[in-house]
């Protein structure tokens, strides 16, 4: 793993900082997402191996680009995105509007779709074992406590 360099969106808490981690225990070198500032999970993650933090919006374009852009400035190269970062919108069924599906429609959708997307342009033919991971979770943090009967 220490020559693999990997790219985790939404990793500075829960499933996604855990996969970080555990890439960090063996050695890659990794770049971190979030859409909000994040000092603590990369402080974390130096200790471990060599880490950077990039702050982007993944459900624009520009988002996306930029994520990719400074990834491989800092990494030199990415062998391996993983799609983690996403939205859940807690909310009855019948209250879903369009502001709310557009919001999670936007980074759990067209995020993966747009982020690796810029991924798969900067890859050199000289790079071997290229890997795209999409996760999926409506339960980032703990179990529902509760499930409605429908």
């Amino acid at each position: 793993m220490k020559d693999q360099c990997i790219c985790i969106t939404g990793s500075t808490h829960g499933i996604g900082f855990g996969i970080a981690e555990a890439f960090a225990k063996k050695g890659a070198k990794i770049v971190i997402n979030s859409h909000e500032k994040d000092n603590r999970a990369l402080d974390k993650l130096k200790k471990l191996t060599e880490c950077y933090f990039v702050q982007s919006d993944l459900s624009t374009i520009d988002g996306n680009k930029r994520l990719i852009e400074e990834a491989k400035v800092k990494l030199g190269k990415i062998d391996t995105l993983i799609n983690n970062a996403g939205t859940f919108q807690d909310t009855d069924f019948e209250n879903i509007n369009e502001e709310k599906f557009d919001k999670t429609f936007n980074l759990n959708v067209r995020g993966y779709m747009f982020t690796s997307q810029e991924f798969v342009k900067q890859i050199s033919n000289d790079q071997n074992n290229i890997s795209i991971i999409c996760i999926g979770s409506s339960n980032s943090l703990a179990a529902e406590k509760k499930q409605r009967n429908v």
